[in-house]
């Protein structure tokens, strides 16, 4: 015999012991409650109740209750009771054997080494990782998508008309006739002349600064001719399908904001109303099981 089946044994024994105590005190309670069941079924006779009461009576007759002690008899029998005693003794003897906890004390030591740490820490972070928000789908509206085309309409039209002003400015160029230019060499019997003229001159007399009063000119009091004002431009195309389309977004965002508005508000009556009504109810059935509990207290008093 070893050490470990006298272990086997000696808690078999004991869980037998027990288990024969559990059995009486079975025996005693199912015995109380048969002695019970027949007064409470004297007193309730099936003529006297209604309805539901009466499949409980069914259900708590003396015989239906000397069945289920019998079956619960069964299950807490000792010769049971020792088999299961047997098994947990034999898992409790292969949780204690010397390679299980050699095992344990290995993972232990490896848990408390600071490689062991760092991969618990690594794991706990990964566990406990803030996850990343899903990106929304957004659908583009009607108004979004009419003002992306309005947009790209307007831009292809200015690129078009810039290119058009390029290649009406390089053709005129190339249309223009090259003019030759003059040569400024001026004849030597002019310049000649000039120079000779101006040593022989006589020198000017310098006249005086007059001491007089300048008179000073009045302002003339006519009126000056105001400019014509520049005809006003007229709009283009392109400028009154944008003005369209802003307002055509414009009443559509407001649109959805009040439908979006008023479903909110209904489904708030909605949600309100359907909470009444199942408070209604729930408080209706309480009252009644009450007043149903209250009836059968007053009986058995009686």
């Amino acid at each position: 015999m070893g050490k470990v089946e006298k272990l086997v044994d000696f808690i078999a024994e004991t869980i037998e012991a027990e288990a024969e105590t559990l059995a009486e005190g079975v025996k005693e309670m199912t015995d109380k409650v048969a002695t019970e069941t027949k007064e409470l079924a004297e007193k309730m006779t099936p003529d006297n109740l209604k309805g539901e009461v009466k499949d409980l009576a069914e259900k708590l007759s003396p015989e239906n209750l000397l069945n289920e002690a019998k079956k619960m008899r069964k299950t807490m029998s000792p010769k049971r009771m020792t088999a299961d005693a047997r098994k947990m003794a034999k898992d409790v003897t292969k949780q204690l054997s010397p390679k299980k906890i050699q095992a344990r004390v290995k993972d232990l030591v490896s848990a408390i080494t600071p490689d062991g740490q760092e991969e618990r820490n690594e794991e706990l972070r990964e566990e406990f990782a803030p996850k990343k928000p899903r990106k929304k789908a957004t659908r583009k509206s009607a108004a979004t998508k009419a003002r992306g085309a309005a947009k790209k309409s307007t831009a292809k039209s200015k690129a078009a008309k810039s290119k058009a002003k390029t290649a009406k400015k390089t053709a005129a160029k190339s249309a223009r006739k090259p003019t030759a230019k003059k040569a400024a060499v001026k004849p030597k019997a002019k310049s000649a002349k000039k120079a000779t003229a101006k040593k022989t001159a006589p020198k000017r007399a310098t006249a005086k600064k007059s001491t007089a009063k300048k008179t000073t000119a009045k302002k003339s009091t006519a009126k000056k001719a105001t400019a014509k004002k520049a005809p006003a431009r007229k709009t283009k195309p392109a400028t009154k399908a944008k003005a369209a389309v802003k307002k055509a977004t414009k009443t559509v965002e407001k649109a959805a904001k009040k439908a979006t508005s008023a479903t909110k508000s209904a489904a708030k009556k909605t949600t309100t109303a359907a909470r009444k009504t199942v408070h209604k109810a729930a408080n209706k059935v309480s009252r009644a099981t009450a007043g149903k509990k209250r009836s059968a207290a007053q009986k058995k008093a009686s």
